[in-house]
């Protein structure tokens, strides 16, 4: 897993671009393993138009430092616990998915 993380004020992107979409900054690229934990989760009942409902949507705390709003993956273990471990599992046309580890 590659990210990009702005010089300016160190938000994490999965995609390159040419600038910080939050303050201009250049972004530089630097590995990542894939793996976090999370911080926060909600279950969305009403998502965006096109998109089946419901999914779990977790903000990520990435091994390096940094966190990243991600959907979680199916699973049949149930909904998952604030400080499970997470591994980055691809992005899909919504963002990127993590699955639990």
């Amino acid at each position: 897993m590659e990210t990009f993380v702005c010089a300016g004020c160190g938000r994490i992107y999965l995609e390159n671009s040419q600038r910080c979409g939050h303050c201009g900054g250049d972004l530089e690229e630097r590995p990542a393993s894939g793996r976090g934990i999370v911080y926060s989760f909600s279950s969305v009942h009403m998502g965006a138009r096109g998109m089946p409902t419901p999914y779990l949507l977790a903000l990520v705390e990435l091994e390096e430092g940094g966190r990243i709003l991600a959907r979680l993956a199916d699973n049949d273990e149930g909904e998952p616990s604030i400080g499970d471990k997470v591994v980055f599992s691809g992005l899909s046309d919504t963002g990127p998915v993590f699955r639990l580890f």
